[in-house]
């Protein structure tokens, strides 16, 4: 089946104030009394070392990539890209994977502060691409993929592990997995700005987002689930998820790598704009991801982006 496409086209650094500074000579010259110790000033001091032993650590998505969670974790600061003359030349994969994102065709381009003061990288008719590897094959398992975004103009396909046919009118999406925010002409109907989600090419695999929310030049986290063989689960922000029957596909799509943003079937390149924050895509070994692992994510990327 053949799918039309829109003609225009969701590492967590705690921040941490810096220490009260010790003034040197402050003394105002009258000398402390010492007749009378501070009260009880030894076991203040070990119910302080008692609280910061007990202080949990705040969460990130490490954890997940401590236990074969995470096929791929790209984060927009500084730190993890390589940039050239203004472009986006490497998107380094924070897991263990190693999947790095690099230029195709003319990379994007660094966005400092983009929100909540982290920075996002800006595509525009750009993209990265990442190549084939086992821990990008999902087959028909469970996945769930999250991603912090700001669709602007047209938006575009974030997430793309596809094989493209070709036809007498040209090159076209035959099969995979696709992930997009963008404008009505994805195929809501014409209510405005939605998300997209594609498996295979079955038109019960494909999933709109009842809502127009994207378009409104806001960052959002959109998040895809595929909660089992036959099941996709899609939410924005805090809204309801809205659910989708769907054909137990196999999406490893062996030999193709991914697309994030910047997608291309053959000659065909849909129309990209987009900011992404920060893009997490879970998988497990044995092809599950459960509801404590989503929750920790929505958690994580809610707090770190104040949305």
């Amino acid at each position: 089946m053949r799918v039309a496409f829109f003609s225009s086209l969701v590492v967590l650094f705690a921040c941490v104030g810096d220490a009260p500074a010790v003034i040197a000579g402050s003394d105002s010259g009258t000398q402390p009394d010492t007749s009378t110790p501070p009260a009880d000033a030894s076991g203040d001091t070990a119910m302080m070392g008692t609280d910061a032993a007990d202080a949990a650590p705040a969460w990130s998505p490490t954890d997940l990539d401590s236990r074969d969670m995470l096929a791929l974790w790209l984060e927009g600061s500084s730190a993890n890209l390589v940039v050239s003359s203004g472009q986006v030349e490497t998107w380094y994969d924070l897991s263990k994977n190693h999947n790095d994102a690099t230029n195709k065709q003319g990379g994007p381009a660094p966005e400092p502060g983009a929100i909540n003061g982290h920075e996002a990288v800006h595509f525009v008719n750009v993209g990265l691409g990442i190549n084939d590897s086992a821990s990008l094959q999902f087959g028909g398992d469970q996945i769930y993929i999250a991603v912090v975004v700001k669709a602007l103009a047209s938006g575009g396909i974030i997430y793309s592990k596809a094989m493209s046919g070709f036809s007498g009118s040209g090159s076209y999406y035959k099969e995979g997995l696709q992930l997009a925010a963008g404008s009505s002409a994805i195929g809501d109907g014409g209510t405005g700005f939605t998300a997209f989600a594609q498996l295979n090419t079955n038109s019960n695999a494909s999933m709109v987002w009842n809502g127009s929310i994207f378009g409104d030049g806001k960052f959002h986290i959109l998040a895809l689930r595929r909660s089992n063989s036959y099941a996709l689960q899609m939410s924005v922000d805090e809204q309801p998820v809205q659910m989708a029957a769907i054909g137990g596909y196999d999406i490893s799509e062996v030999g193709a790598g991914v697309d994030i943003a910047g997608t291309h079937y053959g000659n065909i390149a849909p129309n990209i704009d987009l900011d992404i924050a920060e893009l997490l895509v879970l998988h497990g070994s044995a092809g599950v991801v459960g509801d404590p692992d989503v929750l920790s994510v929505q958690t994580y990327l809610r707090s770190k982006y104040a949305l």
